[in-house]
């Protein structure tokens, strides 16, 4: 693997999309080259930094102004610039997660198990390792049972 190909994946590793071979190789171009370490270690501290800075101004945010900060993260982060704008790199960085948040979101507030589905597979985690819907959706069943006796009735 080269520098070009192992920084086209650190998003990808860093949201721990990579399985197999693929991951097992971006680990061993890391443990070899200095400068894609140093490309990942300031990635992955872009990543941590701006979560802690989302999660620290939404922390005494009531949910319903938490949904619409997050949907406007593209534009101000929020009604009455709550956070101010972000920077293009964190933005694109946080904003395929905030979109699928808010997908959960929605399908959890309308109980709807298509749109819950739709967000498992936008899941990097999730999508890593299980692509097959009818997998996805026992995953989804056996979820909410796990978890009924914390869910709203509408989802017995």
């Amino acid at each position: 693997m080269n520098c070009q190909e192992c920084r086209s994946l650190v998003e990808r590793f860093l949201d721990h999309a990579l399985t197999g071979f693929t991951k097992r190789k971006v680990n061993l171009h890391l443990s070899r080259c200095a400068d894609c370490r140093t490309y990942f270690d300031r990635r992955r501290e872009n990543q941590a930094l701006a979560y802690r800075a989302l999660n620290a101004a939404l922390a005494d945010v009531h949910l319903p102004e938490r949904l619409n900060i997050w949907q406007s993260v593209g534009d101000t982060a929020g009604p009455g610039g709550i956070i101010g704008a972000l920077p293009e790199e964190i933005r694109k960085l946080v904003q395929p997660h905030t979109e699928n948040h808010l997908r959960t979101l929605k399908a959890a507030e309308t109980f709807d198990r298509d749109l819950l589905l739709e967000a498992f597979r936008n899941d990097p985690n999730t999508a890593a390792k299980c692509t097959d819907a009818a997998q996805l959706r026992k995953l989804i069943d056996d979820m909410i049972a796990a978890t009924a006796a914390y869910l709203p009735a509408g989802w017995q």
